[in-house]
């Protein structure tokens, strides 16, 4: 037999607790990190809390979606994580300078704040032709030398 609320409270009963959504966890990008063009994006939901969150990732404003397509090249862009879950989402060619990842939670029956991390994104520097040549080159006399060292060490030892 079924009690309602009214039931509920003249027996005493409380009702059931509230759906509450597990929070999300950003722990890469790292606020504030230097990262190459290419970087993942790690999202665990935390073990407390019912269900699933959904939730909408952002770039700079843009959506991005379960396999890392940002602005318009996104498709299904409503994510979702039950609690306990862990996501990584791969973003690969980022141009240079800062960029700024949102976490919106959808979930309007419990509103939760918006996660935001800031990174800036820095090619690794390049080696100029010149100076792998030159490197190479060094490396060649530095063989030589050794070379002429021990075969000189080996004439020695045999008078």
């Amino acid at each position: 037999m079924a009690i309602g609320l009214a039931g509920a409270a003249l027996w005493g009963a409380a009702p059931a607790a509230a759906h509450v959504s597990p929070d999300l966890v950003v722990s890469a990008p790292a606020d504030r990190a230097t990262v190459g063009p290419g970087v993942d994006v790690v999202l665990t939901a935390a073990a407390e809390g019912i269900g699933r969150t959904d939730f909408v990732l952002q770039l700079d404003g843009q959506p991005v979606d379960a396999d890392g397509r940002v602005g318009q090249a996104a498709v299904f862009t409503s994510l979702s994580l039950g609690a306990g879950e862990k996501r990584t989402i791969g973003l690969a060619g980022l141009s240079d300078g800062e960029h700024q990842l949102t976490v919106r939670y959808a979930d309007t029956d419990n509103p939760k704040p918006d996660v935001v991390r800031s990174f800036r994104v820095a090619a690794p520097a390049q080696r100029s032709r010149g100076a792998t040549v030159a490197a190479g080159a060094v490396f060649l006399l530095l063989m030589a030398a050794a070379i002429v060292i021990r075969r000189r060490g080996l004439r020695a030892a045999q008078r």
